[in-house]
C-alpha cells in the first residue's frame, strides 16, 4: 500500500488529486484502497428514477475508474440514459474508512479488448487469480463478454473513518 501524504502530486493521484484532501487520513486510505479493493459497488440511475447498485470489479487508471460490462447490462443502459454515478467502496472493519465517489461516466462500446492491451494489463493482473480460478478465463475472453468500457470521472468524494467521526 502506498503512503501518500498531503505532498503527494497530482501525477500520484492520477490526475484526479482535486477529489482527494492528502490532509485527512480517510483520504489517504480511501486512495490506497482504490488500487487493492477487488469490489466496489456501482451505482447508477435507472429511468424511473430508482438507485441501482450492483458489485463490480474496478481499476483506478489516471485519475478515472474502470468497470467492464457486458453492453447489455442493465448498469450501461442507464449510464447511457443517465451518466451520474457513484461507486462506493466496501466498508469491512472499523479501520476501514466509507470511501463513496461521485462522477460521471463514459461508455466505450467494444473497448474492452483495446484498453486491456493499451493500459488495462493492471485490471488483468488484479483479478487474474478470479479469473483463472473462478471463470477459467484469460482477459481476453473476459474483454469478449464484457466489451463495454465504463470509465467514470470523479467529481467528489466522499471518505471518513470511525476515528474522524469522534473528532
Amino acid at each position: 500500500m502506498s503512503e501518500l501524504g498531503a505532498g503527494s502530486t497530482e501525477r500520484e493521484a492520477g490526475g484526479a488529486s482535486g477529489v482527494f484532501d492528502f490532509s485527512r487520513q480517510a483520504h489517504r486510505v480511501a486512495f490506497d484502497l482504490l488500487a487493492t479493493e477487488p469490489i466496489a459497488w456501482l451505482t447508477t440511475v435507472r429511468p424511473d428514477g430508482a438507485p441501482a447498485a450492483v458489485p463490480v470489479w474496478f481499476l483506478w487508471d489516471d485519475g478515472d475508474l474502470v468497470v467492464l460490462s457486458r453492453p447489455t447490462a442493465r448498469k450501461v443502459r442507464n449510464l447511457e440514459a443517465n451518466p451520474h454515478s457513484l461507486l462506493h467502496l466496501n466498508a469491512v472493519a472499523d479501520e476501514s474508512p466509507v470511501v463513496v465517489i461521485r462522477g460521471t461516466a463514459t461508455l466505450e462500446h467494444d473497448a474492452a479488448a483495446a484498453w486491456l492491451e493499451d493500459g488495462g494489463r493492471d485490471f488483468g493482473g488484479k483479478y487474474a487469480r478470479e479469473l483463472a480460478e473462478l471463470y477459467h478465463w484469460t482477459s481476453a475472453e473476459m474483454a469478449a463478454q464484457f466489451s463495454t468500457v465504463i470509465r467514470i470521472a470523479p467529481a467528489s468524494l466522499l471518505a471518513w473513518t470511525a476515528e474522524e467521526l469522534q473528532e
